[in-house]
């Protein structure tokens, strides 16, 4: 049934009316694995960003489904423009407790394609403090995601995120790194570039 439903949103011209009924899937108890997957594909068919990441939201509270079938929120994700809806996904999402090591190359390939600097900052900067840094591959991949943000302020940021160790939450070293950043202690892109290339 669900799957028909599903197939039946594609024709709903309004996105709201799409949005809604998606999310009232998504509040169904005992929603199976297949359910789960044909539901998240139809968001992609959702016009406005802001019922996607809704949606989407919705969805990600089934936390064990959304780390089973990754692949097709990342999809439903990368569908979305709107670099504010995809912060606001990617803020549920780095919380689910079911991600592990493997996950996270793909989250971050995906978070390093949002347009707004200081948008995948705040993601970027979320999700350090869980990520499993001594993963070669998480640890390039995040280090390319940070390197994609133009802003400097930003980009020190995030990359003093993942070299902050958690037990100093790193708010006070961070803002001083990014400050650093575009200032004396950094004063070019090229002595940055130096100092981030030692933790590749």
């Amino acid at each position: 049934m669900i799957a028909g439903v599903a197939e039946c949103v594609g024709t709903i011209y309004s996105a709201k009316e799409k949005g809604d009924v998606v999310q009232l899937i998504a509040k169904r108890s005992g929603l199976s694995e297949k359910q789960f997957r044909v539901s998240v594909k139809a968001i992609n068919g959702i016009s406005a960003d802001n019922q996607k990441a809704i949606s989407l939201k919705a969805f990600l509270l089934h936390e064990q489904f959304t780390g089973q079938h990754l692949d097709v929120v990342l999809s439903a994700v990368g569908t979305i423009y709107s670099s504010a809806d995809k912060q606001n996904v990617f803020t549920d999402l780095i919380r689910n407790r079911y991600l592990k090591a493997q996950h996270f190359p793909s989250i971050l390939n995906e978070i390093r394609e949002m347009s707004n600097d200081s948008h995948k900052s705040d993601v970027l900067c979320k999700l350090a403090p869980r990520l499993p840094k001594n993963d070669a591959n998480v640890r390039q991949a995040y280090l390319m995601a940070a390197d994609s943000i133009y802003s400097s302020k930003e980009k020190a940021a995030a990359t003093m995120a993942f070299v902050s160790e958690p037990a100093s939450k790193g708010s006070k070293k961070q803002k001083k790194f990014a400050d650093d950043a575009s200032g004396k202690e950094y004063g070019s892109d090229d002595d940055y570039s130096k100092m981030q290339s030692k933790h590749l």
